[in-house]
C-alpha cells in the first residue's frame, strides 16, 4: 500500500484485497477514484488515515509524511483578563482549524473566538449569525478589540455586495443574508468563517444550511451552547459544514447511528461511541458547573396547577378530538399532512393551559392567577423575574396583566432599539421595572442578569430554545441564586412536553459523558 499527497487528497493505492478496502472504508470521506484506481481521502483527515491504516504498514510518499509530522501547538500570549478554561479554549481553537466550540451558553464563547481571531492574527473574517445578534457581536469586538475593525452588512442586495467590498476584519451578516448573497460570497477563501449559534444549520435539508457548506475558509467555527439541541442528528450538518466527510453523507450516518421507524422517521440511536470517537478531536465543550465555580447553581422548580371546570371541559372536548381522530387513522394512508393536523392540535391543547383567549373570547386563566400569587411573594425587596412563553399573544396578555410589577417584552415585533432599550431599562439596579416578558425572540443574545427568577408560562418543545431562554440570566455576572420555575397544568400537555425534554437532556448528557471519556 501507498499513500501520495494530491493538492488536498491523499491518495490510498494498493492491489485488490477485501480486508484493505473494509479498512479503508472506515475512513471519514473517503471515495473511490475509478479513474485512477484508488481511493482518496481529504487530507484533512491525515491523522484518521495514518491511525486507521498503521496495521497495513503503508508506504508514505516524503509530501505525506511532511504533512503527518507532529507541529508544536500554539500558545496564548493574550493579556486579556480570561478565566483560565477560556484561554483553555482560546489555544483549542488555536490548534483546530476545523471545529465545534460547544461550550454552555453563558460561558463567553464570543470573547474566546475572538481571542483566538487577534492571536492567529487572521485578516478576514466571516461572522454569520443571528439578525438579532449581529450588532451585539461588533459590540462584543468593540469591547475586547476596539482598534480591530468590522461592519454589519445590511441592506438591499446592492448595498450589502458594496459592503463586502470593505476592508476590514470582521464582516458579521446574518444566515439570511448568507443564503441569499451565497454566489457572490463563495467566490472567495475566507480566513475564518464562524458559525454562531450553529443550531441554525444543524437541518441539512434547509436552504441556509445547503448554502453555508459551499463558503470556502481556512479555518472554520462553530459555536452553539445546545450542539445536540434535540437529537444526535443535530450534530451531522454541523460537521458537515466544518469537515464534510467526516460523518459520511447524511444516509450513511442514519444507517451508522439510527434506527428509522416504518416512515423513515429516526425513533432510537445506536453506536454512539463511535460518534463520539469520531468527533472528540474536533469539538471542545466545558459546562458552567464545570469551569465557573463562582456562578450560582439553578435550582428548578415545578409549579402545578389545577384548572377550572371550564378549562378542563374545553381541554377535554379538544384531547377527545385529537384521540379519535389518531384511532380512526388508517395507517396506510396516513401522511405528513395528517400528522402536521394533529400537532397542530396539540398546540391548541398548550394554549388552553396557557389562557382561554388564546383559543377564544373567554378571560380565564388558572394558570395566570397562579402566576400572579407567585409574584406577588417572589417580586419583594427588588427582586426581579424573566417570563417566558412560546405565544405572542399571550405575551401580549401577560404585559396587560402584570402592569403592576411595570414590565417590558421583547417579541418578533420588537425591533432592535427597543430591544437595547428595554434591555437597558431592566438592568437598572433601581428601576422599577420587575417583570421582563419574553418570546423566542428573547432567546439569543440578551444578558439579563438583573434578575434571579425565571418562569416558563409554557415550556417549549426545543432543549436548546429552553436552555437559551433561562441562560439569559444565568451568566458570568451573574451574582445572585438562579431558580427556573415551570408552570404545569396538571393531567395536561405540559408534562408531556417535559418529559420530552427531559429524554432529549439525557441523550445529549450521555453522548457528552463519552466524549469527556475519551479525551481523558
Amino acid at each position: 500500500m501507498k499513500i501520495d499527497l494530491a493538492g488536498d487528497k491523499l491518495i490510498i493505492s494498493f492491489a485488490y484485497d477485501q480486508e484493505i478496502v473494509n479498512k479503508v472504508k472506515t475512513l471519514p470521506g473517503r471515495k473511490y477514484n475509478a479513474l485512477i484506481k484508488s481511493w482518496e481521502v481529504p487530507a484533512l483527515f491525515i491523522k484518521e488515515v495514518l491511525y486507521g491504516l498503521k496495521s497495513l504498514n503503508p508506504v508514505f510518499s516524503p509530501e505525506v509524511e511532511e504533512l503527518a509530522k507532529e507541529r508544536p501547538k500554539q500558545g496564548i500570549k493574550s493579556d486579556l483578563p480570561l478565566y483560565g478554561f477560556q484561554k483553555q479554549g482560546v489555544e483549542f481553537l488555536m490548534n483546530t482549524p476545523f471545529c465545534l466550540l460547544g461550550d454552555e451558553m453563558g460561558t463567553g464563547k464570543g470573547v474566546t473566538v475572538l481571542a483566538a481571531c487577534e492571536e492567529l492574527k487572521l485578516k478576514k473574517v466571516l461572522v454569520i449569525t443571528m439578525a438579532s445578534l449581529k450588532y451585539s457581536f461588533r459590540e462584543e469586538i468593540k469591547k475586547w478589540y476596539p482598534e480591530s475593525t468590522s461592519i454589519v452588512i445590511n441592506g438591499r442586495a446592492s448595498e450589502r455586495i458594496k459592503q463586502y467590498g470593505e476592508d476590514v476584519k470582521y464582516y458579521i451578516l446574518n444566515y439570511e443574508a448568507m443564503r441569499m448573497d451565497i454566489e457572490f460570497l463563495k467566490q472567495y477563501e475566507w480566513d475564518l468563517i464562524i458559525a454562531d449559534e450553529a443550531t441554525k444549520i444543524s437541518n441539512p435539508k434547509t436552504k441556509q444550511s445547503k448554502a453555508i457548506k459551499m463558503l470556502k475558509a481556512k479555518r472554520k467555527v462553530a459555536m452553539t451552547g445546545t450542539p445536540v439541541a434535540n437529537t444526535p442528528v443535530d450534530l451531522f450538518s454541523i460537521y458537515d459544514f466544518l469537515l464534510p466527510g467526516l460523518l459520511g453523507n447524511f444516509y450513511q450516518f442514519l444507517q451508522s447511528y439510527c434506527e428509522r421507524d416504518y416512515w423513515g422517521r429516526v425513533k432510537s440511536y445506536f453506536n454512539l461511541e463511535h460518534l463520539q470517537k469520531r468527533i472528540a478531536p474536533y469539538f471542545l465543550r466545558r459546562t458552567k458547573a464545570e469551569v465557573l465555580k463562582e456562578l450560582p447553581e439553578k435550582t428548578y422548580v415545578e409549579i402545578p396547577v389545577e384548572l377550572s371546570g371550564e378549562e378542563k371541559r374545553i381541554y377535554k372536548a379538544v384531547q377527545t378530538e385529537i384521540l379519535k381522530e389518531i384511532k380512526e387513522m388508517e395507517l396506510s394512508k396516513v401522511d405528513y399532512g395528517t400528522i402536521n393536523n394533529v400537532l397542530t392540535k396539540l398546540v391548541r391543547l398548550k394554549q388552553i393551559t396557557g389562557h382561554l383567549l388564546l383559543v377564544g373570547d373567554q378571560n380565564k386563566s388558572s394558570k395566570l392567577e397562579t402566576l400572579k400569587e407567585l409574584l406577588e411573594v417572589l417580586l419583594i425587596n427588588g427582586k426581579k423575574c424573566v417570563i417566558w412563553t412560546q405565544f405572542a399573544k399571550m405575551a401580549d396578555i401577560l404585559e396587560s396583566e402584570l402592569n403592576a410589577f411595570k414590565p417590558l417584552k421583547i417579541t418578533g415585533d420588537t425591533d432592535i432599539k427597543d430591544r437595547a432599550s428595554n434591555v437597558a431599562k431592566f438592568s437598572e439596579k433601581e428601576g422599577k421595572n420587575k417583570v421582563f416578558i419574553a418570546t423566542s425572540a428573547g432567546g439569543y443574545g440578551l444578558n439579563l442578569q438583573a434578575a434571579e427568577y425565571f418562569v416558563f408560562y409554557d415550556l417549549p418543545w426545543s432543549l436548546s430554545k429552553k436552555m437559551q431562554a433561562e441562560d439569559r440570566i444565568h451568566r458570568i455576572g451573574q451574582k445572585s441564586n438562579v431558580i427556573i420555575y415551570s408552570l404545569l397544568v396538571k393531567d395536561s400537555v405540559d408534562y408531556f412536553v417535559k418529559d420530552i425534554l427531559y429524554a432529549k437532556k439525557q441523550t445529549a448528557d450521555g453522548l457528552f459523558e463519552g466524549i469527556k471519556k475519551i479525551l481523558k
